[in-house]
């Protein structure tokens, strides 16, 4: 909804005055998604006297009003019961660029937000007519692509764009009841519960209690048994760079003789690599799942961990030597009554080795609700017993998409696939659940991988002017040296490989974690 018409001021100025609304489409990355619907709440907002917003939530947009009649012939702002909230699918749960536009709401007209931008919140000074709407919130769809920070976000995209897909196979089945008590539309009015989709019972305003058949008995959907693997990897040329060296020992010497002294010093030790995984960003193809550009240590460090193994084995990663024991040793004259300084400076090589993976999300998917009589189940096709049935998708050795694939092409018990086929072929042939690529996340990242190459020793002489002057020597580390690269060390550029969606399974990694939280 971009705008709202008015007709002319009346003395009765209510919402039967509100004539129509600018309707536009969504940008063109949205325009093919499916829709979530969200009814927000807003009965108490306007029954108040003061001035006041009312919201539709982050990444929504309003869509429509829903009010009821307290008796008069004329239905107020405080008649309001909730507004109709909706957003793409595949929308991240935040605005693009929002404003607030003024509007002088008390003459006939058309009173809209830019081009491009929709209401997402009305705001009402202190009475209840309809000219006291004063402002519209106005934001844009976020057209830039979401950026996937951790697990519970990758979730809840999964989630957000399977929704609709599923309540119309769900009904296509034969489950009843698929929307919310509020919904205008199958599918509509749903609330998330962790990783459940539950059809709202809640009725907002005057009306406290639902009609119908078990009408509280509304559907569920369930994502169990979470679990991600790294399906595909590639990597590209590794980048070789030397490092700034690092001090990591330094020894005095004073010579307090009235001659030159020769001295030897030497410093053996064992140094260790170090290996540090980054995620970066990625290219742009995949609108729905974009980059991840940090990762929780809870999850994704098993990730690295798992990538890390198949970059050891891997013919791009060139740097690994291991540890290395290294020394240096060398005999200085030392002039009369003068104090040597010896620095040893180690030098590192760092080998940078980037990759692209497809990290791919498996789960199960559970439905919960009651049957309308007109179902496609073999056992209560027809009844009027409306009995509660639970059905899964995917168990411990096969996951949702692909079991839902099994299911329809083997006509599987206890539902009638091929009656479905029949009666909604675009439902039961959407291809979109079934397509394992639906449920993949690109990353891209690289390896520093640094290691220590030699050793190198500067000296400084200066005058040794106090005799209480002794040898001292300072390490810089304590028990073994790890190799790492500086703050002053920045990170050399490198080309990402590319890699399809479909994967071409060049590394099949076991799963590398389960979500401990999933039921």
């Amino acid at each position: 909804m971009n705008g709202l018409h008015r007709d002319h001021l009346e003395q009765n100025d209510g919402l039967h005055l509100i004539k129509g609304v600018v309707c536009c489409k969504a940008t063109s990355r949205f325009s093919d998604s499916e829709v979530l619907a969200h009814h927000e709440d807003w009965s108490i907002i306007f029954q108040e006297s003061f001035d006041i917003w009312a919201f539709c939530p982050d990444g929504y947009f309003l869509s429509g009003f829903s009010r009821y009649t307290d008796g008069d012939a004329i239905n107020y702002l405080h008649n309001i019961e909730y507004a109709r909230c909706i957003k793409p699918s595949n929308h991240p749960d935040y605005h693009g660029k929002c404003y607030t536009q003024y509007i002088n709401f008390n003459t006939q007209g058309v009173f809209s937000c830019k081009e491009n931008y929709f209401i997402t919140g009305l705001h009402k000074v202190k009475s209840d007519y309809l000219h006291h709407i004063d402002k519209l919130k106005c934001c844009a769809m976020q057209d830039d692509p979401e950026f996937v920070f951790d697990v519970d976000t990758f979730k809840r995209i999964i989630m957000d764009n399977t929704l609709p897909r599923l309540t119309m196979l769900a009904y296509a089945m034969g489950y009843d009841h698929i929307s919310g008590l509020k919904g205008w539309m199958l599918g509509d009015d749903y609330f998330r519960d962790g990783d459940s989709w539950v059809a709202d019972t809640r009725l907002y305003g005057w009306d406290k209690k639902c009609s119908g058949i078990k009408c509280e008995e509304r559907f569920k959907i369930d994502y169990l048994d979470w679990s991600f693997h790294i399906k595909d990897i590639i990597y590209g040329d590794s980048v070789i760079d030397e490092l700034k060296p690092e001090k990591v020992y330094e020894k005095l010497f004073p010579n307090l003789r009235n001659h030159t002294v020769p001295h030897i010093t030497k410093l053996k030790h064992e140094f260790l690599p170090s290996l540090k995984h980054t995620i970066t960003n990625h290219w742009e193809d995949n609108p729905e799942y974009i980059s991840l550009l940090e990762y929780d240590p809870k999850y994704f460090g098993n990730i690295a961990r798992s990538i890390k193994l198949a970059a050891e084995g891997s013919r791009s990663n060139t740097a690994g030597e291991g540890k290395k024991v290294l020394n240096n040793a060398f005999m200085y004259s030392i002039p009369a009554r003068t104090l040597a300084k010896f620095k040893f400076f180690l030098n590192k090589v760092r080998t940078t080795t980037p990759y692209t993976a497809n990290l791919v999300a498996k789960f199960n998917v559970r439905f919960t609700g009651i049957l309308r009589p007109h179902n496609l189940h073999h056992q209560y096709r027809g009844s009027q017993e409306r009995p509660k049935i639970i059905h899964t998708f995917g168990d411990e050795s096969e996951t949702f998409y692909t079991d839902l694939r099994r299911q329809k092409r083997i006509n599987a018990s206890p539902w009638l696939w091929y009656d479905m086929h029949d009666y909604y072929h675009s439902v039961v042939n959407d291809p979109y659940l079934a397509n394992e690529t639906n449920y993949q996340l690109k990353l891209r990242g690289k390896f520093e991988y640094v290691t220590g190459k030699s050793l190198h020793t500067l000296v400084e002489f200066k005058a040794a002017n106090d005799r209480r002057k002794r040898e001292t020597e300072t390490y810089y580390f304590n028990g073994t040296f790890i190799a790492k690269a500086g703050p002053d060390d920045k990170p050399v550029e490198v080309n990402y490989p590319e890699i399809s969606s479909k994967g071409k399974n060049r590394i099949q990694l076991e799963p590398i974690f389960n979500d401990p939280v999933s039921s």
